[in-house]
């Protein structure tokens, strides 16, 4: 008997070490397969002069199956919005919700005057009168409830102002690290404590006549008063927006050139708005008067009132509350469709959740300061901005790993940033990376580009299945980005393949 289950007991053993001896050979296969792919990406001639860092980790176990300059510091372009959406998402909740105010002061008469001042105070919702959102009820449909709201509180004139106060964020600039050729664009429009349209506006372009002739503006939207642009865009053969804008965030005159295609219809170039806490005032007073509600004063930012004490110490009455959607759905639009405006709200929120002073940089530091709390290693991490438009950033492959790692097995809201990702062949920045391959749909991930730099980090599933973090950062490369892409898109499909 005793002879008995010491055979079994040495049977057991056995099976345990061959079973982990095959685990061992397995997972040393899959890590070679790895090195392999990689070497053979890595290898091109046109990335003789670039920098490279890469990081395949697994979700189960949290291995590194292999990893190259890991702790390399390079430029992530728009793969920083997985810092700035998860970091949002860890301090608020994927349920918060801005809200966004709607005021008065003074006191309202027996004639219905108020003798005070209409208020629009906001708390950084970049999503008020948004194309992405509220497409059912239109972009101004906020508007209109205001107005409704106003003549529900029994007014029907205003002696004072219609003030626009976007004190909840800094003053209206872009981050000084910003290059003046994005600025003026609409990628390149900064956050603002009361925004208004994606803090953009619209030119339409009439259909143009003949190639290399002056493509004439039909109209600009929405109304900006006492805006000047001045217009050297020509009409190209060439079947793409050429077309630059140029000219500082609170500035009311910019200048627009390049070119734009031939079309027979209007032909549309997006810009960043100037001043929104002014312009959404604007837009309230001309639907005010299109109800016949009389105002005295007139539309302005609270910003040109800063030495109005009476102003800025005002008792104020809450008319409406309009709230924006929750942070999951914001989060969800920053990633897919790689918002700059929506990331860089989202990263001065992390500043007003832990800080009384509201900056990028204080923001940067809370966002580090988090991970480090998390145990995660920050140094070699500097951020510039919320979005990645800076070149000034620069984060390791090894910290998005990590914070991936995180977001996937320890967050509360891994279900609401896993959906954020775009995904291979399908959808978002994505829709056309491995399309038609086997890597489609197995591949969610954010990619990030700017010149010479192309990015992508997130998770794939292999064809047994199994996920994994992937971290491809390539910066400086020989080529152009849709050749970067390519050389990318094998190596995707590739490890895909390896199971």
């Amino acid at each position: 008997m005793i002879l008995f289950k010491t055979i079994v007991v040495v049977s057991s053993l056995i099976l345990a070490f061959n079973s982990i001896n095959a685990q061992v050979k397995s997972s040393q296969l899959v890590e070679n397969n790895i090195e392999k792919i990689f070497n053979k990406f890595s290898s091109k001639k046109e990335f003789k002069n670039a920098s490279i860092g890469f990081i395949v980790k697994s979700v189960s176990d949290s291995s590194n199956l292999f990893e190259y300059n890991p702790d390399i510091s390079l430029t992530p372009a728009s793969i920083q919005k997985i810092i700035t959406t998860s970091t949002a998402l860890e301090l608020y909740g994927k349920k918060y919700k801005i809200p966004t105010y709607l005021q008065y002061d003074g006191y309202i008469d027996s004639n219905k005057t108020l003798h005070g001042n209409i208020y629009i105070k906001g708390n950084g919702d970049p999503t008020l009168g948004s194309e992405y959102f509220n497409k059912d009820k239109g972009q101004s449909y906020f508007i209109e409830q205001w107005v409704n709201k106003i003549k529900n509180n029994g007014i029907d004139s205003i002696a004072g102002n219609i003030i626009g106060d976007d004190l909840s964020f800094p003053k209206y600039e872009s981050p000084n690290t910003w290059i003046w050729g994005d600025i003026g664009n609409y990628f390149g429009a900064p956050a603002s404590g009361l925004s208004i349209y994606d803090n953009t506006f619209k030119i339409f372009f009439s259909p143009g006549d003949s190639i290399s002739a002056l493509a004439k503006i039909n109209k600009i939207t929405p109304e900006i008063p006492n805006f000047n642009i001045q217009n050297e865009v020509k009409i190209s053969k060439i079947d793409k927006d050429l077309a630059y804008i140029t000219g500082s965030p609170n500035e009311f005159n910019r200048f627009i050139s390049g070119s734009i295609p031939k079309k027979n219809e209007d032909f549309i170039v997006k810009g960043s708005l100037p001043e929104p806490s002014y312009i959404i005032s604007n837009e309230l007073s001309n639907s005010l008067k299109s109800q016949n509600i009389r105002i005295a004063g007139y539309p302005i930012s609270i910003r040109k009132l800063l030495n109005d004490t009476s102003i800025l110490n005002s008792k104020r009455v809450n008319i409406d509350t309009l709230y924006s959607p929750s942070f999951k759905n914001i989060v969800g639009l920053t990633n897919l469709i790689s918002n700059n405006l929506y990331a860089e709200h989202l990263l001065l929120q992390c500043a007003a959740k832990r800080s009384t002073i509201i900056d990028i940089d204080t923001s940067c530091k809370i966002i580090k300061e988090f991970w480090g709390e998390k145990g995660i290693d920050t140094s070699g991490m500097y951020m510039s901005d919320g979005s990645g438009l800076s070149k000034f950033n620069a984060v390791t492959p090894r910290q998005f790993a990590e914070i991936l790692y995180y977001m996937r097995t320890k967050s509360k809201n891994t279900d609401a940033f896993f959906e954020s990702l775009p995904i291979a062949g399908k959808t978002g920045t994505l829709k056309s990376l491995c399309k038609g391959t086997v890597a489609e749909g197995h591949v969610f991930a954010k990619s990030g580009t700017i010149t010479r730099v192309r990015n992508y980090a997130g998770y794939y599933k292999n064809l047994s299945n199994k996920e994994f973090i992937f971290v491809i950062m390539l910066n400086n490369y020989n080529c152009s980005n849709d050749q970067a892409k390519k050389y990318i898109e094998e190596l995707l499909i590739d490890l895909v393949k390896v199971n």
